[in-house]
């Protein structure tokens, strides 16, 4: 077996035990899982594969395609946490496919590629992104692969039928990138292609390059482009000027209004473990970072694919974490160069063995006192993180990190780079497999509705009236597979579709007044509310009653 085949075989199962065997432990959590889980649902369920629903209205908050995606997932592996998270970690794996073919085509270092894809996998914010259902996993590969086809096309002296491969690739992925989040498609690649051509003094290139890779990513775009304009003219409006313009500027409702500096947190929790040794990594790698940022057109294109799309980030108004996925894989391509130049530095030799064995003992008296101090949570004489009853749970999280400190002593008994690079990529396989299994139930609370609602679910008559309140309307859709419940609270990101007549009457402005009347002219199946809070004044008594983490379940009938 070649070396290059074993560090396959190596990632593969890495990924596979990272972030497919867990995908389904952990509990879906509201807003989100439940959002991108429901929307596809219905999309299936009502045949309409060209208008985005949610709750039985429309929803045009982003484009279609991570809706197919998630869609095509769940008709392969069904309607389960498994199904609605299986397109975010293919995801992660594909765009790690694409680190290594970019490093080992730019650099003619199979190696090294792999060192990227594996340190890129093993980022605290890209595991975390890639186990949960959201867009942005998705969003990210597709980004990777527009930059990762332009690189290799402007690598390529001559135009030939190799370059304009690329260079349809290029556009092609732009536009899957449009379908599945919008003009960041063309923002993000842009803003890093541009300074990046800038900083070689390309200017022609500037003007030349972008033709065939525009109309590769209008023929992507299109077909759903001009479907959606017919069925919805009110669609382009509504996504270009609230979902895009407004939100840039913080003129839309409901935003995440964060400092400029929100980032550089997220940025440095992200980059763990990896983070550890960056500072040592820049230190005695330093000679070998300035001739990169001479001369060295990948590492120039990683640093422009960094700093300019997390500046245009940090100054948009609307700040989410996860915003910034799409610069971890030229991050893991930066470090991965970084670190083989520390891990086969003769002068660093001394630091790194002061640096493993003193994390060693550190996990070794963190693991023994976490441990300690749980069991006298399990004899009731204190409280922890996790409660009495938890305990496998806990006992998996522990077992993870004495699998973790084995691979850092293998790693100070790893010769070269490769070996010890390795063992650190696989000192994270442990702890992230066992992150949704070891994690405490405390963390899931107030955001795990679906546990209350499946043990429930049955007794709700099929032709009763639901009602739910915003925060938890995904989860009660999803788990009575239902597209007509009545909102209270507030429209939020359903304002939109509630203008269209089917509409009408689905959002219960006049609050708990609303309930109660709804709750006094019943239909014969009877009135189920699902909310936070209590309204239960003036009206009967319930038939049933549950309450679960301040949420509350009750069911009225004639």
């Amino acid at each position: 077996m070649t070396i290059e085949k074993k560090y396959f075989l190596g990632l593969l199962a890495a990924f596979v035990l990272m972030y497919i065997v867990p995908l389904g432990i952990r509990p879906m959590l509201t807003p989100d899982e439940f959002r991108y889980g429901e929307i596809p649902r219905e999309m299936i369920a009502g045949g309409d594969w060209v208008v985005p629903y949610l709750n039985g209205v429309r929803y045009f908050e982003k484009p279609i395609l991570g809706h197919w995606l998630n869609a095509a997932s769940l008709l392969v592996f069904g309607e389960n946490a498994f199904g609605v998270r299986f397109a975010s970690a293919l995801s992660i794996g594909l765009t790690a496919v694409l680190i290594w073919l970019l490093v080992r085509r730019m650099k003619r270092d199979d190696e090294l590629g792999f060192f990227a894809a594996g340190i890129f996998m093993t980022c605290g914010l890209v595991y975390g992104v890639g186990t949960f259902a959201t867009l942005d996993a998705m969003t990210t590969l597709f980004l990777t692969g527009s930059m990762v086809f332009f690189l290799l096309a402007q690598d390529i002296p001559v135009f030939n039928r190799a370059k304009l491969l690329y260079l349809i690739l290029f556009g092609a992925f732009c536009g899957l990138t449009f379908l599945t989040k919008g003009f960041l498609a063309f923002v993000v690649p842009g803003l890093a292609i541009i300074s990046f051509l800038a900083w070689e003094r390309r200017w022609r290139d500037m003007l030349a390059l972008p033709w065939i890779p525009l109309l590769a990513a209008l023929a992507v775009i299109l077909p759903w482009g001009i479907a959606i304009h017919l069925r919805e003219p009110d669609f382009w409006h509504y996504f270009v000027v609230e979902e895009h313009w407004n939100r840039f500027f913080g003129k839309s409702e409901g935003q995440h209004h964060e400092p400029f500096w929100y980032f550089i947190p997220i940025l440095a929790a992200g980059w763990l473990p990896w983070l550890l040794l960056v500072p040592a990594a820049f230190y005695f790698g330093r000679n070998k970072l300035k001739e990169w940022v001479r001369g060295d057109k990948l590492f120039r294109f990683s640093l422009c694919a960094v700093v300019v799309p997390f500046l245009f980030f940090s100054a948009c108004s609307g700040k989410l974490g996860t915003y910034i996925l799409p610069c971890f894989p030229f991050i893991a391509i930066m470090t991965a160069g970084l670190l083989r130049e520390f891990l086969s530095a003769a002068a660093a030799e001394k630091y790194w063995w002061i640096h493993q064995k003193g994390l060693i003992i550190l996990l070794t008296v963190g693991v023994c006192g976490f441990a300690a101090a749980q069991m006298l949570v399990e004899t009731g004489v204190c409280d922890g993180i996790y409660r009495q009853g938890e305990t496998l749970s806990w006992l998996f999280g522990c077992a993870a990190a004495a699998a973790s400190i084995v691979c850092l002593r293998l790693s100070l008994n790893g010769t070269g780079w490769r070996q010890r690079g390795g063992w650190l990529i696989a000192f994270a396989v442990p702890l992230f497999m066992v992150s949704m299994l070891a994690a405490p139930l405390r963390f899931f609370e107030g955001k795990a509705q679906g546990l209350i609602l499946k043990k429930i679910a049955a007794q709700i008559p099929a032709e009763a009236a639901v009602i739910a309140h915003r925060n938890i309307i995904h989860a009660v859709c999803w788990e009575l597979k239902r597209d007509d419940i009545h909102l209270f609270g507030s429209e939020g990101e359903f304002d939109y579709g509630l203008r269209y007549p089917e509409g009408k009457g689905r959002f219960l402005n006049g609050g708990y007044a609303d309930i109660r009347a709804m709750i006094e002219a019943a239909p014969p199946g009877g009135v189920a509310v699902l909310q936070r809070g209590d309204f239960r004044e003036g009206v009967p008594p319930a038939k049933i009653e549950l309450y679960d983490h301040e949420l509350m379940i009750s069911i009225y009938c004639k």
